[in-house]
């Protein structure tokens, strides 16, 4: 828990502006965050979102455990925004 709440405090120290933030854990980022944020318990509401959320000229950093198994996420991001 102090682990998850400590990022969402340094994402607001790195001044970033939109996080999404995906399992059961990163409710405590979520909550800490003070910027646009979107928090998702359900892959299947995770992957539409990925899937419709404009990310044009952002950038972007996939991370977490490997059991959320976010390499779909890279997967539908390269597709979406391959040049």
């Amino acid at each position: 828990k102090v682990e998850h709440e400590k990022l969402g405090i340094l994402l607001n120290e790195l001044k970033i502006d939109t996080a999404i933030f995906y399992g059961k854990e990163t409710e405590y980022s979520f909550k800490e965050f003070k910027g646009i944020k979107f928090y998702f318990q359900e892959r299947d509401e995770l992957i539409k979102f990925v899937k419709s959320f404009d990310f044009l000229g952002k950038a972007i950093l996939v991370k977490g455990s490997r059991e959320n198994r976010l390499e779909e996420v890279c997967e539908i991001l390269r597709k979406r925004y391959r040049s």
